[in-house]
């Protein structure tokens, strides 16, 4: 599999969410959608898309319900998620 580069710098104190994606319209909202239902600051973003796969890196606060890994998970579009701490 042939992944698009992304870089996004770390920012110290916060959690990361990867995920990666069949690449469709809408997954972007869908996540940020999923997060905002929970309360969910996005502190940095960066989303990056290479033929029929995307890769997005979403860094958040600390404090989050787990919840919404599952929530993330279970989308259709879902390849993979990893939550990096």
């Amino acid at each position: 599999m042939n992944l698009p580069g992304v870089a996004l710098p770390e920012l110290p104190g916060m959690h990361r969410i990867v995920h990666m994606h069949k690449n469709t319209p809408g997954v972007l909202a869908d996540v940020n959608r999923i997060l905002a239902e929970h309360n969910v600051n996005i502190e940095g973003q960066m989303l990056s898309t290479r033929g029929e796969y995307g890769y997005l890196i979403t860094d958040i606060a600390t404090g989050y319900s787990e919840d919404v890994l599952t929530r993330l998970q279970a989308m259709e579009q879902t390849v993979r998620l990893r939550a990096l701490c």
